[in-house]
């Protein structure tokens, strides 16, 4: 086996399953970033490996891969045990991983602050969450409105997300949660990946232009052809663990699998899909 790249993603390429071993009798001429002797320079010096270097250069690539990782994580509800087992037991977030959280972060659930407080401790340690903004943060802002608004948003759970702040009012949370949720997005794009909290309105030339369809759309009819080879990431409306794990279509994915409601059959699951790896990873509600 000759192998010749020039950097260290190029190696990822050429040997992208990670539990390849090679034989003594293997060579690989590679640029070493070791300083054995050898040159650091990656583009100009190639040296042969031997089989330790190769078993070095495995174990890199297996590294490299896990840490470029993007996950997406369905409708918390206020379970922040649960979500705290996702994401520390279940995903083991890193730094260089790129979450982002469909939306609907309170409400219902027994501590929709400590849900944010989770959220906002990873950032200021370095970590990329992203964080769209779900239907109940929208009823949530829009209690300044007016007190209908606010009963509004109260019939749909916000008392339990009082509660969790010890307030009587949205006028009473400390401004860093009040930014947190005012810079929530409708939308992220990555690559091929739509993430948004319900879906997009497709009868719009325009498919991000409508901002309540992109927080309340139900069982919008999808069109391909604006669509593209694009792929929708959403939450929003429960299902069943088993209907969320084997979607009807191939370029939507509902990853809401009702967390908040345990006592549904087939629900009360936290989900996060690593679309990296095309790898499922669900916690049981355990509030």
């Amino acid at each position: 086996m000759l192998v010749q790249v020039s950097d260290l993603n190029a190696i990822f390429l050429a040997s992208p399953d990670a539990n390849v071993k090679f034989s003594l009798v293997d060579l690989a001429i590679l640029p070493l970033p070791l300083s054995v002797g050898r040159s650091t320079s990656w583009r100009s010096q190639y040296s042969v490996l031997t089989t330790f270097d190769l078993r070095v250069i495995n174990s890199l690539t297996q590294h490299i891969k896990y840490m470029t990782r993007m996950i997406a994580i369905g409708d918390i509800h206020g379970c922040v045990k649960t979500f705290h087992k996702l994401m520390f037991d279940e995903i083991r977030v890193r730094k260089a991983d790129t979450i982002y959280c469909i939306g609907d972060y309170i409400d219902r659930g027994p501590d929709s602050k400590g849900v944010i407080d989770i959220i906002l401790d990873l950032r200021k340690r370095g970590y990329q969450i992203r964080t769209l903004r779900g239907n109940h943060e929208q009823l949530m802002l829009d209690t300044v409105k007016g007190r209908e608004a606010e009963a509004r948003w109260l019939k749909n759970g916000g008392d339990a997300t009082l509660k969790s702040f010890g307030i009587s009012s949205v006028l009473e949370m400390k401004p860093d949660y009040k930014d947190f949720f005012n810079r929530t997005r409708y939308y992220f794009e990555n690559g091929r990946y739509i993430f948004v909290h319900a879906g997009l309105n497709f009868r719009r030339e325009d498919l991000f232009e409508d901002k309540h369809a992109m927080m309340w759309i139900r069982d919008g009819e999808v069109d391909k052809q604006k669509l593209g080879d694009r792929m929708i990431i959403h939450g929003h409306t429960p299902m069943t663990l088993e209907d969320v794990r084997h979607p009807e279509r191939d370029d939507v994915l509902n990853l809401d699998a009702g967390c908040v409601y345990k006592d549904r059959p087939g629900h009360g699951y936290l989900v996060a899909f690593n679309l990296t790896d095309q790898e499922w990873m669900v916690v049981g509600n355990c509030e």
